[in-house]
């Protein structure tokens, strides 16, 4: 699980067409606007719990969201028993550890500045590759509502088939439960 942040840079072309000898140019006016946050909660088949959400991701929030969907996890050793995630201030406090342990559930924290062992940078990756490429079919939208659009986005792009994917990317399965090395709350994937 993590959190991604997106605005409306995630349509700017970056690339172009122009002829032969020409260099392409755009001209735009260009406005930093709201940001949003995609909280996702990822496993093997898919998105599980997502939020999108302005603004940044606070402790408060991530509590709230470890609140919510610890209700739809199971108990270690079972499916859906294991979160995965970076080492960011706000995933590493007592509260949650506490939460976790209550539910059974287990934490799981990969190493520093190791995204590749996170499935879900993955998907968030594969997320906004999407949003890029549906960005002119969905312009009305966009501008309407910039969060209901990227809600679309997240509902198209956690399916089943890519997140087997992301899985076997960064290594992880579970087929078969880890050995518990260490208990407490420093456990990592290397």
């Amino acid at each position: 699980m993590d959190e991604s942040g997106m605005d409306k840079t995630v349509g700017l072309r970056r690339k172009g067409w122009a002829p032969k000898g020409i260099t392409p140019r755009q001209t735009a006016t260009f406005q930093r606007e709201e940001r949003y946050q995609v909280l996702s909660a990822y496993t093997q088949r898919g998105i599980k719990l997502s939020r999108v959400y302005r603004g940044s991701t606070d402790t408060e929030t991530f509590v709230d969201f470890i609140k919510q969907l610890l209700r739809h996890c199971n108990r270690w050793p079972e499916p859906e028993s294991v979160l995965v995630m970076d080492n960011a201030t706000i995933h590493c406090s007592k509260e949650i550890e506490e939460m976790c342990e209550r539910a059974g559930v287990k934490q799981v924290f990969t190493a520093p500045y190791t995204p590749i062992t996170n499935p879900i940078e993955e998907h968030f990756a594969e997320l906004k590759a999407y949003a890029k490429v549906r960005w002119d079919e969905h312009i009305d939208l966009i501008h309407r509502d910039f969060g209901a659009y990227i809600k679309s986005c997240v509902a198209a792009g956690g399916r089943q088939d890519s997140s087997e994917g992301h899985f076997r990317n960064a290594g992880l399965t579970v087929e078969h439960p880890p050995s518990s090395g260490c208990a407490d709350n420093d456990d990592q994937l290397s």
